[in-house]
């Protein structure tokens, strides 16, 4: 709910031209910080199973690469501020700061989820960061009105940032078993394929939409981004809540135990994606005009509800896959579904809004039917 009401205030606080460039600095801060989150599930498999050793590492060496990127973009925003691009140094910063923020919180909350924190496991991105993001709006466009979408993205990733300092920190002692050694290098890359991928469908489309079309297209595409993300909410929160759970007991081999978790999180997606859906193909134009876009097109629309239902069906197939070490599986799933996407938004035509929900749409449905065969595959049930 809070992301939605961030989307709508936005929206009609800064107007489409700023929002969209406040897309466009969390779209690029995002992109940059893949190879952080992209070990989000690893360190969740890794710290469930008690191989909270490993998990430090791996979170350490993330740590010296977001000093690395701090340090650069004080830099560069200095640089732009000594030069009098003071709008620019804004934006700078607001990718910077996203940047950092992204990768650290991701990785410290999936390990305060996996050991049990989950207020943790869920304050900061969840909750901290689009109530920020609401507030900061009008005092953006209060202090810096040609700047205001950078500038709010600015405060709500600093922020939130700030908040993961008095975040739990991981316990010192591993309950693994010590000769059970964990490959993280290559469960790194393949998990850094699948990550750079999502980005790609959710932050670069929009960001070739923006160059390609200007700033108010890329507040439609991510008005339908929005619409898909908040229709399987209910997904998201369930994978979130069930993660560490399903990682130990695949971890432990119990069969019946990861499909009765798995039955659970479809049905949570089910229930409130399929109306969703039902809504996005029969009323359009209502859709829209919640946004405060009645222009955007009913066939984007449309192509959003068929990435909902995808994903809604899909279920837990992916997070099955990547806890039980199968992060190949998924990464050949994502480049399938993102070869797949390209060709819709190339083939689409010259409407960038419908183009990017048509590529949308195809990957979700790729992506859904390769793992959910994969998992039927794997765990000889469909999960």
């Amino acid at each position: 709910m809070l992301v939605l009401a961030g989307l709508l205030v936005g929206l009609r606080i800064l107007g489409a031209d700023q929002f969209g460039i406040s897309v466009m600095a969390l779209a690029a801060g995002q992109l940059i910080a893949f190879p952080a989150t992209a070990q989000e599930r690893l360190v969740v498999r890794l710290v469930a199973q008690g191989d909270s050793a490993t998990a430090r590492n791996l979170m350490a060496r993330m740590n010296s690469a977001a000093i690395l990127a701090a340090l650069a973009t004080i830099a560069i925003s200095l640089g732009m501020l000594i030069l009098g691009r003071s709008g620019l140094a804004i934006f700078v910063a607001a990718v910077g700061a996203t940047a950092v923020s992204s990768g650290l919180v991701a990785l410290r909350q999936s390990a305060n989820r996996a050991s049990g924190h989950l207020f943790w496991g869920q304050w900061p991105n969840e909750v901290l960061r689009p109530a920020v993001t609401v507030l900061a709006y009008p005092v953006a466009q209060a202090l810096v009105p040609g700047a205001s979408g950078s500038a709010s993205v600015l405060m709500a990733s600093s922020l939130t940032l700030g908040s993961v300092l008095f975040a739990p920190r991981l316990p010192d002692r591993s309950s693994a078993d010590p000769s059970v050694v964990t490959d993280t290098g290559s469960a790194t890359l393949s998990l850094m394929v699948v990550s750079a991928v999502a980005l790609a469908i959710e932050r670069v489309y929009p960001l070739s939409v923006g160059a390609l079309g200007g700033a108010a297209s890329v507040a439609i595409l991510t008005v339908l981004l929005r619409v898909i993300q908040m229709a399987n909410f209910t997904q998201s929160f369930a994978i979130f809540y069930y993660s560490p759970a399903l990682a130990a007991a695949v971890g432990h081999g119990e069969q019946g135990q990861v499909k009765r978790i798995a039955r659970r999180v479809r049905a949570f997606s089910v229930v409130v994606a399929f109306p969703v859906a039902v809504i996005c193909v029969a009323f359009p134009g209502s859709v829209g005009e919640l946004a405060g876009l009645p222009e955007i097109d009913g066939l984007a629309i449309r192509l959003a509800a068929v990435a909902i239902v995808a994903q809604a069906i899909g279920g837990p197939s992916q997070i099955s896959l990547i806890l039980s070490g199968r992060e190949s599986i998924a990464a050949k799933a994502y480049v399938a579904g993102a070869a797949g996407s390209l060709f819709a938004y190339i083939s689409v035509g010259p409407d960038l809004a419908i183009g990017g929900a048509a590529a949308v749409a195809v990957a979700f449905s790729v992506w859904s039917a390769i793992m959910m065969l994969s998992a039927r595959y794997h765990f000889k049930s469909w999960l």
